[in-house]
């Protein structure tokens, strides 16, 4: 097996190194060096198609992942955040822990081996619950009598501290 070398500054492994330094980038927040990584792995992608005929399919296929990894991240610059600080500071990153804790209790209660059974009582005040909800009417019943509800500020995602015990 020989190494292929894309130029005389480097070699294929090169392309194994920029996708690490992609993601470090991405992880990190530097836009900039995003872009700087995405043009120098669409170059080397290039070299391999043009120079390793046996590769061309293999890397027009990658081509085609990076442009669209490129296409997202363009969409979505605003949300390319340096992560690693976040991380330091104890800012939360991700709900996913929250969101897979919701998931599975409502696929408990709602999943085939355990259904839900509505009375016909429990049914009429879940409906009046959603329709004093979906009229903007729930809020001011629930402060009639208990005045303390809603005066608590929602925090950001990135506020949340955990509680340590």
């Amino acid at each position: 097996m020989s190494i292929l070398f894309l130029d005389n500054s480097g070699s294929i492994f090169e392309l194994y190194d920029r996708s690490n330094y992609l993601r470090a980038y991405v992880w990190t927040g530097h836009r900039d060096k995003v872009e700087a990584s995405i043009h120098r792995l669409v170059w080397l992608l290039d070299q391999v198609a043009e120079l390793s005929p046996d590769d061309a399919r293999t890397a027009h296929m990658a081509l085609g992942h990076v442009a669209d990894l490129a296409d997202y991240l363009r969409q979505n610059a605003a949300g390319i955040v340096n992560y690693q600080s976040w991380k330091r500071r104890g800012w939360r990153i991700s709900t996913s822990g929250v969101e897979a804790t919701v998931n599975r209790l409502i696929g408990r209660r709602l999943g085939k081996a355990q259904q839900m059974c509505w009375t016909k009582r429990g049914a009429h005040l879940l409906l009046q619950v959603r329709c004093a909800l979906l009229n903007e009417q729930l809020l001011p019943v629930f402060q009639r009598w208990h005045w303390e509800v809603g005066e608590h500020r929602t925090m950001l995602p990135y506020e949340w501290v955990p509680q340590h015990s």
